[in-house]
C-alpha cells in the first residue's frame, strides 16, 4: 500500500514503525552531538587540535592582521590562554588562503565554531563517499554507501581528522565533487572544485598536474579556465590582505623544512628512517630521490602497459586513484590524518575487485579492508609508542601495491574477453561474459 503526496510515493508505515525511526534518528543526532562536543571540550582542555590555528588565522584575518607576524600570531593564543611558545608553531603554517573557509566561523567563540566544524566535516564524509559512489557510476550505489561509510567510521585517519580538527574531509570532499561533476560533464563548477584543492596544495602535487594534463587532452577549456580563474582568485586575495606574506610563510617553512621531510610519513621520512638503521644518515636525501625515481617511474611503466585498456575505457578514477597515492607519498610535509584521502583509492579499488573472480575478489576486498581498518589502526599504536609517525606511510604503501593489483588482475580479465563496445561515458555499462570490468 502507497500513498500519493505532491506526485510522490510513500510506503504506508504503521505508527510503531514511524515512532521507532524518528526515535533511532533522535539518538543518532544526539550521538553525533554529543561527540562533537567531546571533541570541542577535549580542544579546551588540552589546547590542542588544528582546528585553533585555522579560526586563529581567520580571527587574525578579521583584525587585519598578519597571520604570519609571530607577534601578532602570539597575541592571538594569548587572548584564548593557548600559548605554549615551546611547542606551538609560531606563524601560521599554510598558505593565506587556507584561512579563507575559516573567516566565518572566526566570527563565533571557539567552542561554537568548533561544534559546528566537527558537524561540517561529518555531513561533508558522507557528501563525499556518495559523490565519489556516483562518480564510479555504481549500480547498487546504495547498499556501496552503506558499506564505505562504515569503513570510513573505522578507518583511523577519519577519526583523527575529526578529533583534530583538521581540513582533510573537506579536501576529500572538494576531490570527490570535481570528479563527479566531471563524471556528468560539469566541467566549469568541476576545475572551481579543483582549484579550491589548492587549499593543502603540498598533497596533490602529483594529481593536480595529471588531472589538468587529462583535461587539457580532452580539450575541457571550461574546467581548465575556471581552475585558473580560481587559482589566480585565491592568490590575488591573499596578496591584498598581506602583500609579502608569500616570503614571510616560505621563510618560516624553509627554516624547518629538513626537519619536516625527516618525519612526516611518506618515502622522505622513510628513506630517512632506514638511513638512520644502517648508519648513513648523511645519505637519506639521495636515497628518497632514488625511491622518488622508482616510485615515478614504476608508476609510468604501468600506466604504459595498460594504456589500451584504459584509453579504451576512458575510466578515470582507478588512475587517479593510483596518482593520488603517489602524491600523499612524495609529499614535502604532512601527517596521517592526511591519509583521510585514502579513502577514496580504497573505495575505487574495492569497486574494481568486485568484478573479478570470486577468490581474487575476496582476497583483494579483504586485503583493502585490512589496509583501511587494521593497519592504520596498529601504526597509530607505534606511533604513540615511539612518537613518530613516519611508520604510517606503511599505510598508503600497502594500498598502493593492492590496488596496482586490482588493476592490473581487471586488465588482465579484460584482455580475455571480447572487445567492449565504446559508451562515451567514463565507464562500461556493457556486460562481458557475465562481468563489467570497469577499467
Amino acid at each position: 500500500m502507497r500513498a500519493a503526496l505532491n506526485g510522490l510515493t510513500i510506503p504506508e508505515l504503521s505508527v510503531g514503525r514511524w515512532l521507532l525511526m524518528l526515535l533511532l534518528a533522535a539518538a543518532l543526532v544526539t550521538a553525533v552531538l554529543t561527540l562533537d562536543l567531546w571533541i570541542v571540550d577535549r580542544m579546551e582542555r588540552f589546547k590542542a587540535g588544528d582546528f585553533f590555528q585555522f579560526w586563529a588565522a581567520g580571527r587574525t584575518i578579521l583584525q587585519r592582521n598578519d597571520p604570519y607576524d609571530p607577534l601578532g600570531w602570539r597575541q592571538i593564543y594569548e587572548q584564548e590562554g593557548r600559548w605554549r611558545w615551546q611547542t606551538d608553531q609560531r606563524v601560521f603554517l599554510y598558505p593565506l588562503w587556507t584561512a579563507f573557509p575559516f573567516v566565518p566561523l572566526a566570527f563565533l567563540p571557539f567552542s561554537t565554531a568548533g561544534l559546528l566544524w566537527a558537524l561540517t566535516s561529518q555531513v561533508l564524509l558522507v557528501l563525499s563517499v556518495a559523490l565519489w559512489a556516483q562518480a564510479l557510476a555504481f549500480t547498487d550505489h546504495r547498499a556501496w554507501l552503506l558499506r564505505v561509510l562504515v569503513l570510513a567510521i573505522a578507518f583511523e585517519p577519519v577519526s583523527l581528522t575529526i578529533l583534530f580538527g583538521h581540513v582533510g574531509l573537506v579536501l576529500l570532499f572538494l576531490l570527490s565533487g570535481t570528479l563527479y561533476l566531471v563524471h556528468k560533464g560539469w566541467y566549469a563548477p568541476a576545475g572551481v572544485l579543483l582549484g579550491l584543492t589548492l587549499l593543502k596544495p603540498q598533497l596533490f602535487l602529483l594529481l593536480i598536474p595529471a588531472l589538468l594534463v587529462v583535461m587539457l587532452l580532452r580539450r575541457r577549456w571550461s574546467l581548465l579556465a575556471s581552475f585558473a580563474i580560481t587559482s589566480v582568485a585565491l592568490f590575488v586575495t591573499s596578496w591584498l590582505l598581506v602583500p609579502n606574506w608569500v616570503a614571510e610563510w616560505q621563510g618560516y617553512v624553509a627554516q624547518s623544512a629538513m626537519v619536516r621531510l625527516r618525519i612526516s610519513p611518506t618515502i622522505w621520512g622513510l628513506s630517512h628512517s632506514v638511513a638512520v638503521a644502517f648508519g648513513r644518515t648523511d645519505l637519506w636525501p639521495g636515497l628518497g630521490v632514488g625511491v622518488l625515481a622508482a616510485l615515478l617511474g614504476g608508476l609510468a611503466y604501468l600506466l604504459y602497459v595498460h594504456r589500451q585498456v584504459l584509453v579504451q575505457a576512458g575510466s578515470l578514477e582507478p588512475v587517479l586513484s593510483l596518482v593520488l597515492i603517489a602524491s600523499l607519498l612524495i609529499a614535502p610535509y604532512m601527517l596521517s590524518y592526511d591519509f583521510v584521502l585514502l579513502l577514496l583509492p580504497i573505495s575505487t579499488g574495492l569497486w574494481i575487485a568486485q568484478h573479478l573472480t570470486k577468490t581474487i575478489r575476496i582476497t583483494l576486498a579483504m586485503s583493502l579492508i585490512g589496509c583501511g581498518i587494521i593497519l592504520p589502526w596498529a601504526v597509530l599504536a607505534d606511533s604513540a609508542r615511539t612518537g613518530q609517525e613516519t611508520i604510517a606511510a606503511l599505510v598508503p604503501c600497502s594500498l598502493l601495491v593492492i590496488l596496482v593489483a586490482c588493476v592490473v588482475a581487471c586488465s588482465r580479465q579484460q584482455r580475455r574477453q571480447p572487445p567492449p563496445k565504446q559508451t562515451g561515458c567514463l565507464h562500461l555499462d556493457e556486460t562481458l561474459g557475465g562481468t563489467v570490468c570497469p577499467l
